[in-house]
């Protein structure tokens, strides 16, 4: 019985070892990207963000290039950066942000990760706004139905006699 309770000691003690030295040597590294979407039409800004000990990674798109500024210690760290553009309607714009991240374990820099990740960013193309000025629009079929329609004649007494 004494045994029995030694091993399942054992077993447990190594199993709480695993879990921690499993939890201290985790390994972060991560990218992310705003999602592709659909958007109305005016200013939209798009982000793109890391989790690293090291990277080096570009942002492209709608004509700009915005490099992600490199961390500025050691340990796993965060940073992001953005591209703000006027989004023109019916216009599909398309984003990369390529390049490397380095994930930070124990005080040690692990090998580069090639990081290549793309969005989409569809703009809506919206019906035009809808008149809500019933006087206004009445006026306006009247009056471009009287130029469309032909002109009336009158006829006048002396014309029926001849």
């Amino acid at each position: 019985m004494k045994k029995e309770k030694s091993i399942i000691k054992v077993i447990l003690l190594a199993f709480i070892a695993f879990l921690f030295w499993g939890i201290n040597s985790n390994v972060e590294a991560s990218t992310s990207l705003t999602q592709s979407k659909t958007v109305d039409p005016g200013t939209v800004t798009v982000t793109a963000s890391v989790t690293a000990g090291d990277w080096n990674l570009t942002l492209e798109g709608a004509g700009n290039s915005k490099s992600m500024p490199a961390p500025s210690g050691e340990g796993t760290q965060s940073s992001s950066v953005s591209i703000t553009f006027n989004a023109v309607a019916g216009q599909s714009y398309t984003f990369t942000l390529k390049g490397d991240e380095t994930a930070y374990q124990e005080g040690v820099i692990n090998e580069a990760t090639p990081v290549d990740k793309k969005t989409v960013i569809t703009v809506n193309n919206p019906a035009p706004p809808a008149n809500t000025d019933t006087s206004d629009n009445n006026g306006q079929q009247t009056e471009n139905q009287q130029q469309n329609d032909p002109p009336k004649r009158t006829i006048t007494k002396e014309e029926k006699t001849k």
